[in-house]
């Protein structure tokens, strides 16, 4: 299979991309590094970054703040870090909290409306119940 991937305004002058996707509350890193001979590439705040293969297609990995260029050469080439939008206060924060008899559907809603997102829950789990523990 051939590796494919997708980055918004710059994919034509990408050379490689590296993701590093970090668990816990530690940023999710990418490296972008693109080619820069002609000085023609204008970077963008934001990496809409997906990756996959031609055959099955890409998938969304996520979207990335810029906080670093660096030129570097021979021949001359950008090194573009960028770290998760977002993620880096709200959903990667650790947060503790009960709730009670509360729907599979609610318990999503409130969690995504919480972080600015919105939500989906399938048909057959939107009332589904969570029982209160018992202890």
């Amino acid at each position: 299979m051939k590796p494919e991937f997708s980055i918004e305004g710059i994919k034509d002058h990408v050379i490689s991309v590296h993701l590093t996707d970090e668990s816990g509350t530690i940023d999710d890193v990418a490296e972008v590094c693109v080619d820069y001979e002609n000085e023609n590439v204008e970077i963008p705040d934001e990496l809409n970054i997906a990756l996959g293969y031609k055959e099955t297609g890409v998938l969304p990995m996520g979207i990335y703040t810029v906080n670093e260029v660096t030129i570097q050469g021979p021949p001359k080439t950008l090194l573009i870090k960028a770290h998760a939008t977002n993620l880096r206060i709200s959903l990667k924060a650790k947060v503790s909290k009960e709730w009670h008899q509360i729907t599979i559907e609610n318990l999503v809603k409130e969690i995504a409306q919480k972080h600015g997102y919105g939500y989906k829950v399938a048909e057959e789990f939107k009332d589904v119940l969570i029982p209160t523990s018992s202890k």
